[in-house]
């Protein structure tokens, strides 16, 4: 009957608070810094190579073995010394441990912000112990099979190995030292900072902050200051929590701050594609060029293909684009670029004689509005002041001399105006005569012809505008005139020359008819 294997034991307990002070040397500390990112860079190496003790944690946000080893490398301090927060003020804590302490090597940086690092190292060997001695109490594996293919040590060297870096992270002199400095990290953290605070505030000066600051550091006043936090005994999913719960805060601002970013580089990125995607016109709003690029942007956005023809004439003007630095292209870029101008001639006439027509349109528009405005107005004017108004005429009559007829009254021998001439007032020549037609079949304006030479479209445009605003300030005065009693100013020279044509025609217009404006 073969003889029973004896199962591998668990780790031995780990220092307690007593050992360590009872102890009275303290190894140096560049020796424990060398040691501890010694047995980090091993354990890590470890855990990149297998699966079978334990995969190694992937999330950035959480205290892992290769978080802590990364932020000590990368200058990030602590966000406070020990496993508990004596201070309560998550604020600082995540404002310190957000800040670079130093860009030094880890090597240089004081033995207090190692701490952590030792708690993690500690619960990834124990970790890794208790998976190994499962397995081969078990029967799963063999203590003779390589850790991993690529390994040089067998899985029982790898267990004695870490029953070796056991002990010896639970060497009085390595924790003694490791004790001091959080003991220092202790004071510097928030003794010497309500220092400074003090002196910045004027309370005290720098030389009794540097003496207060020395009496802090004497021995006898660190052995009060809270030091290592003794969780060697304590399983590793509970040494694990405890640095959880220590850079909870400091990892959700990270955390929200780096999704923030991301959102904002994503809504970045979709505003410069749309921008690349879609085309601006760049031209001075209003003018040909201008609509001509609109154009050119609305097909774009609609799918369609192929260039316009402002695109393919500043392509002939300008000489650029790969398509005309082959000889080929060369021989045929007259017979394009004078095709192109013909479209381009054909599509500008077409734009002023759009133009043209929506001006018409407004024009007419606005004619009709004013008629019917001061219709009613006179209208209701003419009937209240009709007996004032017709013994005013009757006077002025006898005193003054006779107006011409043919620029202030209606042609007074047609049998409709000498039937009404006794009873019904004269109505003012804008009441009387149709609004001038500016705008002919063509889209060309009836002033044209007086237009500056050379005058653009626009230009005409303008023009026209501009002579139909004067016809409404001289009609509009000559209608307040009428009122008052004074006589016509409107010379035939100064109106239009479809006023001039319409001298002598007698218009009726009923002020009551009831239209809506």
């Amino acid at each position: 009957m073969p003889a029973l294997k004896t199962p591998y034991p668990r780790l031995s307990a780990a220092a307690t608070q007593d050992t360590i002070e009872a102890a009275f040397l303290a190894s140096p500390d560049d020796v424990v810094k060398s040691y501890l990112l010694s047995v980090t860079s091993e354990l890590l190496a470890v855990q990149s190579s297998t699966i079978s003790l334990g995969a190694p944690s992937t999330d950035r946000y959480s205290p892992s073995l290769q978080t802590l080893h990364d932020r000590l490398r990368a200058g990030y301090a602590s966000p406070f010394p020990g496993l508990e927060n004596r201070n309560k003020e998550g604020f600082n804590r995540v404002e310190k441990a957000s800040r670079k302490a130093t860009v030094s090597p880890a090597t240089d940086r004081p033995l207090g912000d190692f701490e952590d690092l030792y708690y993690a190292i500690l619960a990834t060997v124990k970790e890794m112990h208790e998976a190994i001695i499962l397995r081969l109490n078990n029967g799963f594996s063999d203590p003779n099979a390589v850790l991993f293919p690529t390994s040089q040590f067998t899985i029982h060297f790898f267990q004695e190995w870490l029953v070796h870096q056991w002990t010896i992270l639970n060497e009085p002199s390595l924790v003694l030292a490791l004790d001091d400095a959080s003991r220092k990290s202790f004071v510097e953290d928030t003794l010497c900072r309500g220092l400074r605070t003090q002196v910045e505030d004027g309370e005290i000066t720098q030389e009794q902050a540097e003496a207060a600051r020395a009496q802090l550091y004497r021995s006898d006043v660190l052995e009060d200051m809270p030091g290592l936090s003794w969780v060697g005994n304590e399983h590793s999913a509970m040494i694990n929590g405890r640095l959880n719960e220590k850079y909870r805060v400091v990892f959700q601002a990270k955390k929200e701050a780096r999704e923030k970013k991301q959102r904002w580089a994503k809504k970045k990125d979709r505003i410069q594609k749309t921008a690349k995607t879609s085309p601006k016109p760049t031209a001075r709003r209003g003018s040909g060029e201008y609509r001509q690029q609109q154009h050119s942007v609305s097909t774009f956005s609609i799918g369609t293909e192929g260039p316009t023809p402002r695109s393919e004439t500043t392509q002939a003007e300008q000489g650029c684009g790969p398509a005309w630095q082959s000889q080929r292209v060369d021989q045929t870029r007259s017979g394009m670029q004078s095709l192109s101008q013909e479209e381009v001639q054909a599509w500008r006439l077409y734009t002023q004689q759009h133009m043209s027509a929506q001006r018409e349109v407004q024009l007419e528009d606005h004619e009709r509005v004013v008629r019917r405005k001061t219709s009613l107005n006179l209208g209701q004017l003419v009937n209240t002041q009709q007996l004032t108004h017709t013994t005013a005429q009757a006077s002025a009559q006898a005193t003054t001399p006779a107006l011409d007829c043919s620029h202030h009254e209606v042609n007074p021998y047609t049998p409709h105006a000498q039937q009404n001439q006794a009873t019904q007032p004269r109505l003012p020549r804008m009441l009387r005569e149709t609004h001038p037609q500016h705008v002919n079949q063509d889209g060309l304006s009836s002033t044209q012809e007086h237009a500056t030479p050379g005058a653009s479209p626009r230009g005409m445009r303008a023009q026209r505008v501009t002579a139909y605003q004067a016809w409404l300030r001289e009609s509009a005065s000559d209608g307040a005139r009428w009122v008052m009693g004074q006589p016509s100013q409107i010379q035939p020279g100064m109106s239009d020359a479809s006023l001039q044509e319409l001298e002598g025609m007698d218009v009726r217009m009923d002020v009551d008819d009831g239209d809506e404006f």
